[in-house]
């Protein structure tokens, strides 16, 4: 049973270093092929952008949270998510900002320039969204009457 655990840890942090390398990979294609960078010095939607210090603090924390959670419940949707997490962190530690390449359509309507999120930040709100299906689905199964 050890065995199994050890072999679905390894597996969940395999997913997650390949979380983060997507990001980088499809990043340097798509800047190759024109796409324009901006940075984020901040978390989501800029807050905290004047603070990077604390930005940069706060997502090693949230990877030490996602990593030790990963350790525990070993979840591709909580591999995905540190992988993304990670992603962001490098890119922090680097270049002391969060490097967006993909432009939210329409958003140059309502905010000058637009704005822009990386495939990181989809790589969170996928594996988020994988987490919490998981926890509804097992609250959903674990309710329904037995059969006997």
């Amino acid at each position: 049973m050890k065995a199994v655990y050890l072999m679905t840890q390894r597996k969940s942090f395999g997913i997650a270093l390949a979380a983060a390398l997507l990001e980088f990979a499809a990043r340097s294609v798509a800047v190759h092929l024109g796409a324009k960078l901006s940075a984020n010095p901040g978390v989501a939607f800029g807050l905290l952008g004047g603070r990077p210090a604390l930005a940069c603090a706060l997502s090693a924390l949230a990877l030490a949270a996602l990593l030790f959670c990963l350790s525990r419940f070993p979840r591709p949707g909580l591999a995905i998510m540190a992988g993304g997490a990670a992603a962001n962190l490098v890119d922090r530690l680097l270049w002391g900002a969060v490097r967006d390449w993909i432009p939210l359509p329409f958003s140059e309507h309502f905010i000058p320039g637009g704005l822009r999120f990386n495939l990181a930040d989809v790589e969170i709100a996928l594996g988020a969204a994988a987490v919490l299906w998981g926890v509804l689905k097992k609250g959903r199964d674990d309710s329904s009457p037995q059969q006997s």
